[in-house]
C-alpha cells in the first residue's frame, strides 16, 4: 500500500465517515466511525509513530516552568438570593447545588431556624433557614420576568455541613476586592452585619458573606 493510499484510509472518517459526508457503506453496520476496525487500526498506527525530534525537550521545559497561579485578589463566589437580598459566598465552601429535596421533620427539634434533615447523596445534612438566621424575614417582593426555581445549596467548612434553600441563583462569578462598593442605604441592616463587602454583580447589589460569622451562625442555629 503506497503512502498516499495509506493516508487516505487513515483519514477516511474525515472524508466519507461520520466527520465527513457520511457516505461510507460501513456506517449502516457500525453506526459511528469509532466502532469501525479501520478507525482502531489508525489509532494503533498513531501510537506506533516515533516521537518527533525535540518533543521531549519541549515537554520537559513546559512542565518545568512554574505553574501559573490565579491572581490572589480574584475571588470565586456563588451568588444567590434569599428573600429580597442578593448574597454571595466563596465557592471554596460550596459543596453542591441540588433541586428541592424533602426536608425530614425532627420531633422536638424542628423550628423556624432548624428545618430538619435532608438526604444528600445518602447522608443526612441539617437544613437551616438562612433567611431567618440573617433576619431577612420581610415579604419577598422581587419581581422577575423569568421562571425562577428554588435550589438547595449545600455548604461546609472543615468539620460541618449544612443545607439551605435559596430563592434564586445566578451561579458562579469572579470578583475582586478592588471592586468593593460603599454600603448603600437601601441595603438591609441584617445583610450589612453579615457582609464583608458589597459588590455589583450582574447589575445587582450583592453582599459577600463573612465566612466566620456565616458558619458560626449556622452552628449556633443547631444549639438546642
Amino acid at each position: 500500500m503506497n503512502k498516499k493510499l495509506n493516508n487516505h484510509i487513515e483519514r477516511c472518517w474525515k472524508q466519507i465517515g461520520i466527520f465527513g459526508d457520511s457516505t461510507c457503506d460501513k456506517l449502516d453496520d457500525v453506526v459511528h466511525c469509532r466502532n469501525c476496525p479501520q478507525y482502531f487500526k489508525a489509532a494503533i498506527r498513531l501510537f506506533d509513530k516515533e516521537i518527533p525530534e525535540g518533543y521531549l525537550e519541549e515537554s520537559t521545559s513546559l512542565y518545568a516552568n512554574p505553574e501559573e497561579t490565579e491572581k490572589p485578589d480574584i475571588i470565586s463566589v456563588v451568588v444567590f438570593r434569599l428573600n429580597f437580598e442578593w448574597l454571595a459566598l466563596k465557592t471554596k465552601y460550596l459543596q453542591e447545588v441540588t433541586k428541592m429535596l424533602p426536608v425530614h421533620f425532627v420531633p422536638f427539634r424542628t423550628n423556624n431556624v432548624f428545618k430538619g434533615l435532608v438526604n444528600i447523596n445518602g447522608v443526612l445534612v441539617p437544613c437551616v433557614s438562612l433567611a431567618n438566621i440573617i433576619g431577612l424575614t420581610g415579604e419577598n417582593d422581587v419581581q422577575s420576568t423569568l421562571t425562577v426555581y428554588k435550589r438547595m445549596i449545600v455548604v461546609g467548612n472543615d468539620k460541618d455541613r449544612y443545607v439551605f434553600i435559596a430563592d434564586e441563583m445566578i451561579g458562579i462569578r469572579r470578583i475582586s476586592p478592588h471592586d468593593q462598593k460603599k454600603v448603600p442605604a437601601t441595603l438591609s441592616k441584617s445583610a450589612t452585619v453579615f457582609s464583608s463587602g458589597i459588590y455589583t454583580i450582574d447589575d445587582k447589589t450583592v453582599g459577600l458573606l463573612q465566612t466566620d460569622s456565616f458558619f458560626s451562625s449556622l452552628k449556633r442555629s443547631l444549639t438546642f
